[in-house]
């Protein structure tokens, strides 16, 4: 526990760790321009992203786990991301790449 606390208060950790949650929020709240797309609850490297309903958010989910991304799915009109606070700014977008397409291919 002690070397988790060490290693996310560190100085290279945080150095890198607000270009992270800033590509995230901006990705995050970029799916709005999709008409399925309702609502983005999104607060540093965690969000929720509301679609027009449980059908949907569940076809999203079933297509980024297909194409490598694990959203949560929560069976309902909701899905949930929370990546791990080691993951690269070039990997945020790699996410997100894949989700925004499972979007574009449903809508």
């Amino acid at each position: 526990a002690l070397a988790n606390l060490n290693f996310l208060s560190s100085d290279d950790f945080q150095s890198t760790m607000s270009s992270k949650v800033q590509a995230f929020e901006k990705r995050s709240k970029q799916l709005l321009k999709y008409n399925i797309v309702r609502k983005i609850n999104c607060k540093g490297m965690v969000a929720g992203i509301i679609l027009r309903d449980t059908n949907t958010a569940n076809l999203v989910v079933k297509n980024c786990v297909l194409n490598g991304v694990l959203p949560v799915c929560t069976f309902r009109e909701s899905i949930k991301l929370g990546p791990p606070l080691t993951i690269t700014v070039d990997a945020i977008n790699e996410a997100f790449d894949v989700i925004e397409d499972a979007i574009r291919k449903i809508e």
